[in-house]
């Protein structure tokens, strides 16, 4: 364990014992914040015995890559956000830690949604460039019998050259509108 803080009649508690949990747990208006990482069987069992949680949210919570996440229990919520390391310190947060830390946990998911935003955007862009070319050489490879440019010896030099203008003038666009 990390960080075990109780809060009470208006107090922190620093360095309680973990066996002393489960009395603390049963004080109305205490709250108590346990923050682990790299949890040991110990700690493990810890979190099942002394606050009840379920054996499968216990498992997600020490699972590396899941997705944050709250479990809420009757007198306990367990959150595992498993993003930025956020430290917090009672002087700092008191007893708004739990909402604190939600909001820690909404920022980091805008973040990642930011960025997939942007992953999205520069594939979407790729497409655009890359289908523009597509459809002109699908215009061309439509073998009608009525194109004077089949027939023109730079013909498929011209088709190219298109391709590479239209290519060229989208992807300028994009970075002019900074979108690139």
């Amino acid at each position: 364990m990390h960080t075990l803080i109780v809060h009470t009649e208006g107090k922190f508690i620093m360095d309680l014992a973990p066996h002393a949990i489960s009395n603390v747990l049963a004080m109305p208006g205490t709250i108590l914040w346990l923050d682990i990482q790299d949890p040991t069987e110990t700690e493990v069992h810890l979190l099942h015995e002394e606050f009840g949680f379920h054996p499968l949210a216990i498992e997600d919570a020490t699972r590396a890559h899941e997705r944050p996440k709250v479990d809420a229990y009757e007198h306990a919520m367990l959150q595992h956000p498993q993003g930025p390391d956020d430290e917090l310190t009672p002087e700092e947060d008191g007893p708004s830690a739990p909402g604190r830390q939600t909001y820690y946990l909404d920022s980091y998911l805008s973040l990642q949604s930011n960025h997939l935003n942007e992953i999205v955007k520069v594939l979407t862009i790729a497409s655009i460039v890359l289908m523009a070319a597509s459809l002109i050489t699908g215009f061309y490879g439509m073998n009608f019998v009525h194109m004077p440019e089949l027939r023109w010896p730079i013909g498929s030099l011209w088709a190219v050259l298109l391709m590479v203008l239209v290519t060229a003038g989208l992807v300028i666009y994009f970075k002019r509108k900074e979108w690139l």
